[in-house]
């Protein structure tokens, strides 16, 4: 075939099979379009098989132009018009119907188990003429809903901890089924397993992930039952620390233990408390808050339960200690707010650095009293260090000087305002580090230098050769001698420029940045020379900023001016221009299926990326990065959601997919693609279909062999089985329609004939019954495993071989029969042959009285010849 001949039966084919589909859809019980629908798409698919293993035309005729250079040869395309044949071969070239229809077929479910020598060229064509990793995707659906099938079907069938790592893998697809029952169920596992998490990490860490998605989830249904359940998890842990039980549970916290602190009720960790305090306490969903405030406010207080092992949950609440004490600016003086304040109290025992880190971000509240309490807590703790008397300024002196406003500015710092470049040589950055490195130098030098170099800091290049010439080492050391009392080497002032030059380096490099925030010592000299300059306009947004940043360090992301913190930060009096993260939770996942049926994007927000994660921990604290699953580098790839050239009409291919996920689904849940229909004949049956919402099937009634062995005195049925109120409730989208059932009917071979045969034996007239004898004819085209339904033919058609024809309707009638019967012999039909057979030997049988006829017409009696001769050769 030419090229262009090729694209012209393609075009056509594509959209004969675009019309028979259709046709099907408006009339989806009809058998007599589904058997065109798939015979066409056989011929379409073999068509294409067949054309791509031929050689390509444009290549022959290259070939032929090589071989002939100088041989005049006439082209085509020279004398086509523009109005005519060039239009068409445009338009055939930019239509992709023909790919769409063959994608759609390639999810036909029904097809792909009773006719795979169909199916499969059809699949092996639509990924090789598409590279549509979303087919890929929604053909893999048996295996991704297989975990969650499991839980819905018997959940009474798994143990706790099974439940909890098949749990694991089917929330991979609670969008689809959206079980709030199933939720309900993990969660309660999670709980019950609590006791074996210590001596079982695998088990611990499913569990916590497990809750962590859960807690996660976009859809507010889902999300909404799992912080009930959790709170009541928490809830009925700590209760069970109080009452009696207290004295068993006790046990597993021996003094001499070195585990950590395994769960409190639920899996607790950094992740699950971020989620919990960002995206729960601070949903609009008012239920959500308010078991969000319930489980924040057990953690907070159960210190009087856990006892010594208090220790080992400060480890997961101080690294979130900055968006915890954000949580108290929402509810000013709820019960929750005086817990986090009473947390960071100078005796609650926590450890100081966290102590003053604390208490410091409480001066970047809007609440007066808070920000009041804060300072007279600052300023105790920076009189604590055994060290304090040599520093300036002398704390009871300016004790009640100071304002508990130091931290809140007028108009925020912009960073992007701040940011120079080629201005100062690369080389005066050196000469001015190293005079800062000699310490006998006299310290108006060393001042002017400071100030060169906070001028030059604007530079993000000349601020990264500072970094890396450990030019911060001196500027810290210079800010140390500028705050003592007995000052030598460095001028008291010399602190403005030095807080400058280190809040530059803090926004330009974000490694620095999270380096500095771990010493101690330099919250107390940033503190110091804050309480110190206050007044200087110059000087208070560098230092405000310097300490924002070094408090917030674990959540900032980004550098300059791109310079990013979690949303739920804007609560504070932030002094500098950022960017803001985490509008959407960053725990939040969607599996491969999920995006193409759920309209929810899997990011919801760019999310910067950087070489440390967005949570850092100290070394120390033993608990895994909350996001450091995020720093695992994948190739960009567009989202199954979006529509490209290769897929077919968004809403068109939908309904198609969801229609092979709701087979899919069923197939799962029934064990094979056979027992669907056999359970809808049964669910006609149960009962209970005769309800208000009629269903076209009952999940509840399963194959024998998928229930659990019931107890003797139970009444066993081999027929129906009722799993009564032990299944699960999921989403009505994946409950089989009347139409998929249709779909199954009018696909299935046995279905086929006897609905063929149902119409032979009511047929009033030869037109039906001729309609009924095409309906089998035309499904001896589809591939069919063995015989089918021999007997029942043989009975319904033996009437009309019984008498000669009378009439030319008879005749017509009579010659379809015979066609029919040549038909079922020749692709095997034994009962057929045999029956025939033994008609021929009867002189009376109408195939030898066909033979002595002088009346017959010379049509059927050719094609009785032809038949007898048939039979003869096969027999």
């Amino acid at each position: 075939l030419e090229s262009c001949q090729y694209r012209e039966i393609r075009h056509e084919l594509g959209y004969l099979v675009k019309h028979f589909r259709q046709c099907w859809e408006s009339n989806s019980g009809c058998f007599a379009t589904r058997t065109k629908y798939l015979v066409t798409v056989n011929i379409f698919s073999k068509f294409l098989q067949l054309s791509t293993d031929d050689e390509s035309p444009t290549t022959e005729l290259n070939a032929n132009e090589t071989c002939f250079p100088h041989k005049p040869h006439y082209n085509p395309a020279e004398f086509e018009t523009m109005n005519s044949t060039n239009h068409r071969k445009l338009l055939e070239e930019t239509d992709q119907s023909w790919l769409h229809e063959l994608q759609i077929a390639a999810l036909d479910y029904p097809a792909r188990h009773i006719y795979p020598s169909i199916y499969e060229p059809v699949l092996e064509q639509a990924l090789k003429c598409s590279d549509s990793r979303r087919l890929q995707v929604i053909l893999g659906a048996d295996e991704l809903l297989e975990p969650a099938v499991r839980i819905l079907r018997q959940p009474t069938a798994l143990t706790d901890e099974e439940l909890i790592f098949v749990g694991l893998e089917a929330i991979d697809t609670l969008h689809l089924h959206r079980s709030v029952a199933m939720v309900k169920l993990l969660v309660k596992a999670v709980g019950k397993c609590q006791i074996y998490f210590e001596g079982n990490l695998k088990l611990r860490d499913a569990a916590e992930k497990l809750v962590l998605r859960l807690l996660s989830h976009s859809d507010e249904q889902v999300k909404s039952t799992a912080y009930d359940q959790c709170a009541a998890v928490i809830g009925d842990y700590i209760s069970s620390l109080d009452e009696g039980a207290i004295l068993t549970r006790r046990k597993s916290f021996p003094k001499t233990s070195s585990s950590k602190l395994s769960s409190l009720g639920i899996p607790l960790s950094v992740e699950i408390l971020v989620e919990v305090i960002c995206f729960g306490y601070c949903s609009t969903n008012k239920k959500i808050q308010q078991q969000a405030e319930t489980i924040l406010l057990f953690v907070l207080n159960s210190r009087v339960n856990l006892l010594e092992r208090w220790t080992d949950l400060l480890d997961v609440i101080l690294p979130v200690l900055p968006l915890l004490q954000t949580v108290a600016m929402i509810s000013k003086h709820s019960t929750l707010s005086r817990a986090i304040i009473t947390l960071l109290h100078p005796d609650s025992g926590i450890p100081l650095p966290d102590m003053i880190r604390g208490n410091l971000r409480f001066l970047f509240q809007d609440d007066g009293e808070i920000r009041e309490e804060a300072l007279t807590r600052v300023l105790f703790l920076m009189t604590l260090p055994g060290n304090a008397r040599q520093y300036a300024p002398n704390i009871e002196h300016i004790r009640d000087t100071i304002s508990n406003g130091i931290c809140v500015m007028k108009s925020k710092y912009d960073v992007g305002k701040h940011l120079s470049s080629d201005v100062y040589e690369v080389s005066t950055v050196r000469p001015l580090l190293d005079a800062l490195e000699q310490e006998n130098c006299d310290p108006a030098i060393r001042r002017s230098a400071l100030v060169q170099l906070n001028v030059m800091a604007e530079d993000p290049i000349l601020c990264e050769i500072i970094h890396k010439a450990n030019g911060w080492a001196f500027v810290l050391q210079v800010l140390d001698n500028a705050m003592r009392e007995e000052h030598y080497l460095d001028y008291p002032d010399s602190a403005v420029p030095a807080v400058g030059i280190l809040n530059k380096l803090c926004f330009a490099i974000p490694e620095f940045r999270r380096f500095l925030a771990d010493n101690v010592s330099v919250y107390y000299l940033i503190t110091r020379a804050l309480l110190t300059y206050h007044h200087l306009n110059i000087f208070k947004p560098d230092c405000c900023s310097l300490l924002f940043q070094l408090l917030f360090s674990d959540y900032a992301l980004g550098c300059g001016k791109s310079v990013s913190l979690p949303v739920i930060c804007n609560r504070n009096r932030i002094p500098f221009v950022c960017e803001y993260h985490w509008k959407c939770s960053p725990f939040h996942e969607l599996s491969y299926l999920e995006e193409i049926f759920v309209d929810v994007q899997p990011g919801g927000e760019d999310r910067p990326v950087e070489g440390a994660s967005i949570i850092r921990l100290n070394q120390n604290c033993g608990v895994e990065c909350a996001t450091s699953r995020l720093r695992i580098t994948q190739p960009e790839q567009p989202s199954l959601n979006q529509t490209s050239e290769t897929i077919a009409s968004p809403e068109g291919y939908r309904q198609v997919a969801w229609q092979y996920l709701r087979l899919s689904f069923a197939c799962t849940w029934f064990d094979a693609f056979e027992n669907i229909l056999v359970n809808a004949k049964r669910s006609r049956k149960s009962p209970k279909s005769g309800g208000e919402d009629l269903a076209v099937i009952d999940y509840s009634l399963l194959p024998p062999h998928l229930v659990a062995v019931r107890q003797a005195n139970d009444d066993d049925d081999a027929e129906v089985i009722d799993l009564e109120d032990h299944s699960l409730r999921f989403d009505r989208a994946l409950q089989l329609t009347k139409a998929d059932i249709n779909m199954i009917r009018t696909t299935h071979a046995d279905e086929i004939f006897r609905n063929s045969l149902k119409n032979i034996a009511a047929a009033g007239s030869h037109a039906e019954v001729s309609i009924g004898l095409s309906g089998l004819e035309s499904n001896l085209i589809l591939p069919m495993e063995g015989q089918i339904m021999h007997n029942s033919i043989v009975k319904h058609l033996k009437k009309f071989v019984l008498t000669p024809p009378n009439t030319a309707a008879d005749e017509r009638l009579l010659i379809d029969v015979i066609g029919l019967l040549g038909d079922l012999i020749q692709i095997g039909y034994e009962n057929v042959l045999v029956w025939i057979v033994t008609l021929l030997f009867e002189q009376t049988s109408i195939f030898n009285q066909l033979l002595k006829s002088e009346t017959c017409s010379g049509e059927l009696f050719m094609k009785n010849v032809d038949f007898i001769k048939l039979v003869l050769m096969e027999a």
